[in-house]
């Protein structure tokens, strides 16, 4: 990671409530990460050129990705079928089918774990 400024955690997701009748909304939790950031990149919709911190202006031109685990990205995919949503996509990039989210790529890491403590 080049700049630790540029990266948002969203953590405490109870993941047993996904696929419950109230699940959290990742959708608006995605919104705020992507608004915390200091400078994004134009054309992801939450474009932000300018920052209150007089060293960081103009964006990091570096390329923002959203990374999840199994679990989450499992019930992001789901959402993404749900034409009704205009946000959350699946778009084809060279044969391959890619969850983007405001034109942010989605990617799956597995070393980000459900099994952390809470914090409080």
């Amino acid at each position: 990671m080049r700049d630790w400024r540029y990266a948002v955690r969203i953590a405490n997701i109870d993941v047993t409530q996904l696929s419950g009748g109230t699940p959290p909304n990742l959708i608006n939790a995605m919104i705020r990460g992507l608004y915390r950031l200091p400078t994004t990149p134009a054309g992801i919709g939450a474009t932000i050129d300018k920052s209150d911190a007089p060293t960081i202006q103009g964006g990091n031109g570096g390329r923002v990705v959203i990374y999840c685990n199994r679990v989450i990205r499992t019930y992001l995919d789901i959402q993404a079928t749900n034409k009704t949503n205009v946000l959350l996509q699946m778009n084809q990039f060279d044969g391959k089918m890619v969850t983007t989210f405001r034109g942010v790529p989605i990617k799956t890491c597995d070393a980000i774990l459900n099994t952390e403590s809470r914090l409080t």
